[in-house]
């Protein structure tokens, strides 16, 4: 079966050499097969355009923007999807901020995503579908006509039954991911949640291949694990930098971490576990640091303000008690 690879994400790179999983992911499997990448300008516009703009500077697939407004952006990205799909995601259903607005922006974006994908695609392209900012785009797709292949892959953990009744009635994944030809998510422990969440639902069957009927549709679930390339990453561990020193005051043996600034992460865990180990280690004269990377990220969400406050204040506090002058 031919056709080009259609890839849909919410991030698209618009440098050489991408940074991040998700990018980098899709960078590679985009260069070894060709395709289109699809993804939301880095601009906001107060008019977004009526078609996808070219961005970036690839030879080995196209890449192509979708804009949004500053609205969008409040509501659509900061709103429903990292005020209430992240969350209940990654089982905090305590943090999650919902207003009937945000979806309402959500399902917009959505809608005309659609809409600017239909004018680009062929009917036998393979449209690759990424994360949940785009649950139901497959959805708004098939009412566009579009009778093609559809993947779906879900970057982070498939809530559980329970945390979903944190959605909104009108959100109903099931009804979203239906309308997909194959779901891929992480693990098998996401599937298992997944296949909960169906058998719940009455009109959905677990036929005997595995696979789900759903009212008319047919589809499956299946776990796609994604890592680092270990490779890689053993190399370059490997290697000995140059230009790395940290000072001559910065003495002494270090715990490095990297991660992004986000709840999910369990950087206060890390910080008072290190605590521990300060207060309990049996050589106390041997010196030993952590070096904490957060980059901040989603800033305007009050979950991320707190997160911060929090870390600060646990580094303060484990400063005040244990460092060295």
């Amino acid at each position: 079966m031919g056709g080009r690879l259609v890839v849909v994400s919410n991030r698209i790179p618009t440098e050489a050499e991408p940074s991040g999983g998700l990018v980098v992911a899709l960078h590679s499997a985009l260069c070894a097969k060709g395709g289109i990448w699809i993804g939301s300008h880095p601009d906001l516009s107060e008019a977004p355009s009526a078609q996808l703009q070219p961005i970036g500077n690839e030879q080995r697939y196209t890449r192509l923007a979708f804009q949004i407004t500053q609205r969008e952006h409040e509501e659509f990205y900061l709103g429903f999807a990292n005020s209430v799909l992240w969350p209940v995601c990654h089982r905090r259903g305590d943090l999650v901020d919902f207003k009937r607005s945000f979806q309402n922006a959500y399902m917009e974006v959505n809608k005309r995503l659609a809409r600017l994908i239909v004018d680009v695609v062929e009917p036998d392209d393979l449209i690759w579908i990424q994360d949940y900012h785009f649950f139901p785009l497959a959805s708004e797709l098939r009412k566009l006509g579009f009778t093609g292949r559809i993947g779906f892959f879900l970057h982070i953990p498939f809530p559980t039954l329970g945390d979903l009744g944190a959605l909104p009635e009108s959100a109903n994944l099931a009804d979203w991911l239906a309308d997909y030809d194959l779901v891929g998510l992480q693990t098998r422990a996401d599937v298992a949640r997944c296949l909960e969440m169906f058998r719940s639902q009455n009109q959905a069957e677990v036929m005997l291949d595995g696979r789900i009927k759903y009212g008319a549709q047919v589809f499956s679930v299946r776990s796609f694990p994604i890592g680092i390339d270990v490779t890689a990453f053993a190399r370059a561990a490997s290697q000995t930098p140059t230009g790395a020193d940290l000072g001559p005051d910065m003495r002494g043996e270090y715990i490095l971490g990297v991660d992004r600034l986000d709840y999910s992460k369990g950087l206060p865990n890390r910080f008072r576990a290190f605590a521990q180990y300060l207060e309990k280690r049996p050589d106390k004269d041997r010196r030993v640091s952590l070096l904490q990377i957060a980059p901040p990220t989603r800033e305007e969400v009050m979950a991320y303000k707190q997160i911060r406050s929090e870390l600060e204040e646990l580094a303060g506090r484990l400063n005040g008690e244990h460092a060295e002058l």
